[in-house]
């Protein structure tokens, strides 16, 4: 099994927000975050502290992003 970077996946998104307009509107900090979270989340699976990740659909839960403010 292959596993993915941090850095790569940073990379990806660093790509993936010039090309996909809904994305390059989340801030960058914001999009780190989520991904930091989703690798924790996974880390967690793999060291068999929690189960896999797994989508939580619009209804079960709020959908919200922290955006950091500079300089607060």
């Amino acid at each position: 099994m292959r596993r993915r970077s941090l850095a790569a996946a940073d990379a990806a998104i660093r790509r993936a927000r010039k090309e996909v307009d809904w994305l390059g509107v989340l801030a960058a900090q914001a999009a780190q975050a989520v991904l930091k979270t989703y690798f924790q989340a996974w880390k967690n699976c793999w060291d068999g502290r929690a189960d896999a990740p797994d989508f939580k659909g619009r209804f079960r839960s709020v959908t919200s992003v922290d955006i950091p403010r500079a300089g607060t």
